[in-house]
């Protein structure tokens, strides 16, 4: 075993699977047949853009899915 030093851990390689981060105010996308609460992979998403880039977001289940708009 030779131990190495100086070389850095490589970084996570993160896909970005909802694109919340070009929203504008007023917009919206609409998730056919997402869960709605804890258990919506899209809502969680939307919290978190929120949260990394300073916006809003608004969620409502409807129609046999889910509706997700920026409201600031």
């Amino acid at each position: 075993m030779k131990i190495e030093k100086g070389i850095a851990p490589p970084r996570k390689q993160i896909k970005v699977a909802y694109n919340f981060a070009d929203m504008e105010v007023n917009d919206s996308v609409f998730f056919d047949g997402e869960l709605m609460g804890s258990q919506s992979n899209a809502a969680f998403a939307a919290r978190l853009a929120g949260r990394k880039y300073g916006r809003k977001f608004a969620t409502r289940t409807m129609d046999g899915g889910v509706r997700i708009w920026r409201i600031a």
